[in-house]
């Protein structure tokens, strides 16, 4: 591998992946975790229903729920890199040590530093500590049959490939000596833009509209706020006009309305 490029597949398994597949998954993946115990065919059931989604609830609402699930409930970029119109999305057989670990807790994330974020090094960490198992906050750190055998999710970044959910099963393979894991990878082929969820600038307008005061620091703030999600994201545009209706339908809001609407054109 020459320095200072992105490690390559051990093998692609699929060479184009629609990122609403990878969607699926890990709307499925989360449901799995919400409902622990459960007999088999509760979860057969549970993988039906998430492979109908889109023709149950529809495409919008499918990415709505998966911003929901994955900024917030988990906190995870997942909405943000499968809807960046820039990358391209492949199933991999990748080598454990190509993938760059990412942070996981506050109890992890220490841990991982000091294995320099670096899978096989990770797992000679946590053997040679064997302190960190008992602890209270390593309890998730254990095998899960259920979601183990699901791919990861890496993205390409600064010449690394970056888990962006999987981290769990990542440290379960180094633990285990596996030379290698199923991804599915992001892969940059063009600049691009990543979708943002309308609950966003929602709730930017609405702390506004419903604050004591409405100064005019906060309101150009506000200004400045809507020109970069315009300006940063592929339906930037759109997501500000569905706030600007809720100020517009807010009494004595219609003047600060009218100032954003002047003001990003």
């Amino acid at each position: 591998m020459a320095e200072h490029s992105t490690p390559e597949a051990l093998e692609v398994l699929r060479p184009e992946v629609d990122p609403q597949e990878i969607a699926l998954q890990y709307i499925h993946h989360e449901f799995i975790k919400l409902f622990p115990g459960q007999p088999k065919n509760f979860y057969d059931r549970l993988a039906e229903g998430a492979s109908k989604l889109p023709q149950t609830i529809g495409t919008s609402s499918l990415w709505e729920l998966l911003a929901g699930l994955a900024e917030g409930y988990k906190c995870k970029w997942v909405y943000r890199f499968l809807t960046d119109s820039g990358l391209q999305w492949r199933l991999e057989r990748i080598a454990l040590d190509d993938i760059r670990m990412t942070g996981m807790s506050p109890f992890m994330d220490p841990i991982l530093a000091k294995a320099n974020w670096h899978p096989s090094t990770f797992a000679e960490v946590w053997r040679s500590n064997p302190g960190y198992a008992t602890q209270q906050d390593a309890v998730g750190m254990r095998p899960e049959p259920l979601r183990d055998s699901l791919p990861i999710m890496l993205i390409e970044r600064n010449h690394y490939l970056q888990v962006f959910d999987g981290m769990r099963r990542t440290c379960m393979a180094a633990l285990a000596n596996k030379p290698d894991m199923t991804a599915w990878v992001g892969r940059r082929i063009q600049p691009g833009k990543s979708r943002i969820n309308a609950d966003k600038t929602l709730f930017l307008f609405a702390t506004y509209a419903e604050s004591n005061t409405h100064d005019e620091t906060s309101l150009h703030a506000l200004i400045g706020i809507s020109k970069l999600v315009i300006r940063e994201h592929a339906n930037g545009r759109e997501v500000v006009e569905r706030a600007l209706r809720f100020l517009e339908a807010k009494p004595a809001m219609g003047e600060a309305a009218k100032q954003i609407r002047a003001a990003i054109q």
